[in-house]
Formats: structure tokens, sequence, C-alpha cells
């Protein structure tokens, strides 16, 4: 300084360590594996980069891993990528479940919710997980066919979008290991540290150390494998949003006690302040769930009953929906302008609520490409019977449809293995 000597690196190594954040014996040279990745993180925390990449791009080698630099990309999409090349290069080879994340090829053609409906619902779950004094678990239940997978990807694609989707799980009951629990905290795990990397590292040691932790127990799973990694994590620079597990369906894990196990280790996530996790549970309202969530406090989750939302909310949904795919039919089949009538869609709306897998149903059965669209529309309307179930409503028109088409069929062919006609079957 001014022609001074002030010293090298080695007679300043304190000095350096105080001014960079960064421990002596990684500036003499020992290997980065001694030091924590939340360590490692901060060292790069207070850097002030030209470029805003440039900031994420100094992370590569501290992490030992590589990818294209491409700049004009900006600081977000540039730490989204270097966390998947983090994940990627620490992984784990935990097992997973295949199908069960919401963005899985299983579930790509699923629905999501349309704009401009389940509007005051979404905004309700969006300030719960927005709000640091919410409990960390909200459950969505209702009776089947009322929209709640719908429900949950839209929220988890909401929340991926914004970089604060942890990890999800879709249940499905008989589809291998979508319908149990075997893979289940290992699944969000793995999802988990490509959301958040430093939890990424931390897993490391804990499955060098253990080679059949998927093998352990529900409990030793969740402790080691989410909780205690997530204790130890310290989210540094970006400002932390917190992360949210999207579970849907969890009345379709097939074992009662499993669901049971699964949601008093999860009421634990209240242990994570720091981490500030939150959880989205789907189910219907079964007795085994309803037991399992009346074991929590009231302070630990928060509950909205989906069958129970107003009346003319759920029709203004449902018309929206069956509006949406009309408007994609007339266009796919070249359908006269105004099919459907005012009055048909009402008459549907009133059928379907508040069941949206009435709507569903109806709309794959008139949109059947082999039929007229048209005709099916007004065989459903009027074989309905108003004095039926809801359940019967919704299917016996369309079974009883399908069985006269193929009565006829059979009395054309014959049943020559059977030597007797349909009506006498």
């Amino acid at each position: 300084m001014e022609g001074a000597r002030l010293g090298d690196k080695h007679a300043m190594a304190n000095a350096l360590e105080d001014i960079t954040g960064i421990a002596t014996t990684a500036l003499q040279g020992a290997s980065l594996a001694l030091f924590s990745p939340t360590e490692r993180m901060e060292w790069a925390a207070g850097r002030d980069t030209k470029r805003e990449e440039d900031w994420v791009y100094s992370l590569l080698g501290i992490f030992d891993v590589s990818m294209a630099l491409i700049y004009g990309e900006g600081r977000l999409k540039a730490l989204r990528r270097l966390k998947k090349e983090i994940g990627e290069s620490y992984n784990t080879l935990l097992p997973v479940a295949e199908g069960a994340s919401f963005d899985s090829h299983a579930q790509e053609h699923n629905a999501k919710c349309l704009p401009d409906t389940r509007v005051a619902l979404i905004d309700h779950i969006n300030k719960w997980a927005e709000d640091r004094t919410s409990k960390p678990i909200f459950w969505l239940n209702g009776m089947a066919g009322t929209g709640k997978s719908t429900v949950a990807r839209t929220i988890a694609r909401l929340f991926a979008d914004r970089d604060q989707l942890g990890a999800t799980f879709f249940f499905k009951k008989g589809d291998g290991s979508l319908g149990n629990a075997d893979r289940f905290f290992t699944t969000l795990a793995t999802e988990l540290m490509a959301s958040i990397p430093q939890m990424a590292l931390e897993l490391e040691e804990t499955i060098r150390h253990d080679q059949v932790m998927s093998a352990k127990s529900l409990k030793e799973q969740f402790e080691r494998l989410i909780l205690k990694p997530l204790l130890h994590t310290v989210p540094v620079q970006e400002p932390f949003q917190g992360r949210i597990i999207v579970i849907d369906a969890l009345d379709e894990c097939e074992k009662d006690e499993d669901i049971r196990k699964i949601l008093r280790l999860l009421s634990r996530t209240k242990e994570l302040a720091g981490a500030f996790l939150r959880v989205f549970v789907t189910s219907r309202p079964e007795l085994y769930i309803r037991l399992g969530f009346k074991q929590m406090s009231n302070g630990e989750y928060e509950n909205f009953i989906l069958h129970e939302v107003a009346d003319d909310i759920i029709k203004h949904d449902i018309r929206v929906y069956l509006e949406n795919q009309f408007d994609a039919m007339r266009e796919e089949r070249s359908l006269p302008y105004g099919w459907p009538s005012r009055d048909q869609i009402r008459c549907l709306v009133k059928l379907a609520a508040p069941l949206f897998i009435f709507a569903a149903t109806a709309c794959r059965y008139i949109g059947d490409p082999k039929y007229n669209p048209q005709r099916r529309l007004e065989l459903l309307l009027t074989s309905r019977n108003t004095k039926s179930s809801k359940l019967d409503s919704t299917y016996l028109p369309i079974l009883n449809l399908l069985l006269r088409r193929r009565t006829k069929r059979i009395k054309n062919d014959g049943l020559p293995s059977f030597g007797r006609s349909w009506e006498a079957l």
C-alpha cells in the first residue's frame, strides 16, 4: 500500500479470513469436502459482481460442478440451473416412486384449475403459504370428485414457477410405489435436494454412513433424510421464501397405519422454523385420516372442506370448465357457434354440482371422436333421472347408452358361443 509491503497471503491469512469470510484452512488449500455446504455458500454471500450471473458462476468450483455460462439469463435462472447440477452431482441414489411428481409424464395430461376458477381458495392457500406465523400443514379435504387433485396440481405449478416448490407426491392406489409409503420420504428427500442444494450436500454424509436408509422405518427416514438435514440447513444469499411440499390423495396410501404415521411425522415440521417448510395435503375425509389429524393440536394444521364451498361458487367454476371444454370441441369438430345452448349448459351445471368429476366424465363421453357430440349431449340430458343419487346420475345415463349400443351390436352379430339371445342373458 503506497509502496509499503503489507505481507503475503500466508502472513495475512487471518486478515483474509476476516475480509472474505473464508476459513484459513480453505484458503491454504484444504479439501472443500471438509467444509459444510452452508459454509461454502456463505463464502460467496457478500460478493458483488459486475454481471449478476457471475455471482452464481463463481460457485461452480466451490461445489465442483460444471454447467454452461449463459450471460443474460439472470441470476435466478442461473441459480436454478446450479441447484439442478448440484443435485445431480451429489446424487445419493435414494429410490424414488416413478410418476409421483406433479410434473411427471404420468401427470402430464391431468387437469389444472382454469383461469377464473377456484380464485378464493387459491388466494387463501397463497396467504397461508406466505405467512410465517401460519400453521405448518394445510389439509384440503373433500368428497370424491370435488376436484382436490386438480387444485393440488395447480398449487404445485404455482409454487414451482416461483421457485418455492420443495417436493410433491401424488398417491394412486394400486399403482405400485404410488400406492404405498415405501418410497414416500425417499422421494420427498430427493426432490428437496434439488430445491435446496445445501440440504443435498448435508444428505450425502447421512447416506454414506447408512447405505440401507431406504429400508428403515418411516420415522427414521423422516428424521434422517428430511428433518435433520433441514435443521442443519441455513439458507444464504437469495431471500429464502420457504418451500412447499404438496401431497395429493393421501387416502389412497394402502395402509391406514402408514397414513397416520405420515401425519404424525409431518406435524413435526413445526420444528423447522428456520427452514420455513409448509405441507399441503389433500384427501377424502376418511375416518383414519380424520383420526390422524385429530391427534394433532389445533395449532399444527388448517382444515378446508372443499365440498362445503358455497354452491354458487362451485356452479360458477363448473360452468367455466364446461364452456372451456365445449369451446375446444367446437373448434376441433367444426360445430356451429352457439352449441351447446345456454339452457343445455345450465342443465349440465345443475346435474354436476358439486362434483367436478361429473362435468369431466360428461365431457369425455360427449367429446368421443367416434360419435356425434351434439347427439350425445341430447341423449345424456334426456336420459337423466332426477330421482337418482348423485353417483347414479353421473354414470347411469352413460352406462345405459353404452349398453343399448352393445345390445344392438350383439343382436346383429349373434351369440354363437352361447347359443342364446342377449335378452335371455
